[in-house]
């Protein structure tokens, strides 16, 4: 015979709700009175339920959104290898590099003019957008 877990915890709750279920289908003042009898309170043992199925949902909600995160910033890193790293290099190394474009690519220097006044954020933003045109969207 199985021996019943302790009163009054969620495992007894369980347990008490799945042989009610297997009876005759009971009223809901029925089985309030049964759980009342062996030392439940329902409304304390649901707000518990629902507390940690609350608490698991935020649990896997930040474990996903760590692991999207971590998944991000590793496409980031592979992404930049693969362009050339724009945000690895100084100033002048990507004012070189958008040079060198609007050279090798004539309907650039059409499209743009001198950049010596723009952010370098800009400026590598610029240019990760270039090089990935530039490099078909293969990355």
């Amino acid at each position: 015979m199985k021996k019943p877990p302790p009163k009054n915890t969620d495992a007894e709750v369980a347990s008490r709700l799945e042989g009610l279920f297997e009876q005759v289908p009971l009223e809901p003042r029925e089985i309030e009175e049964t759980l009342r009898e062996v030392g439940i309170d329902a409304k304390s043992a649901t707000e518990r339920m629902m507390a940690r199925v609350l608490e698991v949902q935020e649990h896997e909600r930040r474990e996903r959104l760590a692991q999207a995160d971590s998944e991000r910033k590793a496409d980031a890193v592979r992404h930049q290898s693969k362009r050339g790293g724009a945000s690895l290099r100084s100033r002048a190394e990507m004012l070189a590099r958008f040079f060198e474009i609007r050279t090798q690519h004539p309907a650039a220097a059409a499209m743009f003019r001198d950049f010596q006044s723009a952010s370098d954020e800009d400026l590598r933003s610029l240019l990760d957008d270039l090089e990935e045109l530039i490099s078909g969207g293969d990355s």
